[in-house]
């Protein structure tokens, strides 16, 4: 799903895992993956005892956008749902 203005289900990738923990030791461990700058990431981050990081692979962008609308939803959930 891409955030506004875009809207729409624009593809999808596979979960390879779901690691947790300090968020030092997880931006030692990824910070070189993450689309996220280290600044951010420690403002966002640094004051959490634990957090969690999804390792993603084989991503594909769909030829043809999807509403959420097709999957039932009026609105992106919060976090992840599994379509």
């Amino acid at each position: 799903y891409e955030l506004p203005p875009v809207g729409l289900i624009t593809g999808e990738v596979r979960v390879e895992a779901i690691v947790s923990g300090d968020p030092r030791e997880l931006w030692y461990k990824f910070g070189n993956k993450a689309n996220i700058s280290k600044q951010d990431y420690d403002r966002k981050f640094l004051h959490k005892n634990r957090i969690s990081a999804y390792c993603l692979s084989n991503p594909r962008r769909y030829k043809n956008t999807i509403k959420l609308s097709e999957f039932g939803l009026s609105q992106a959930p919060r976090s992840m749902i599994y379509l």
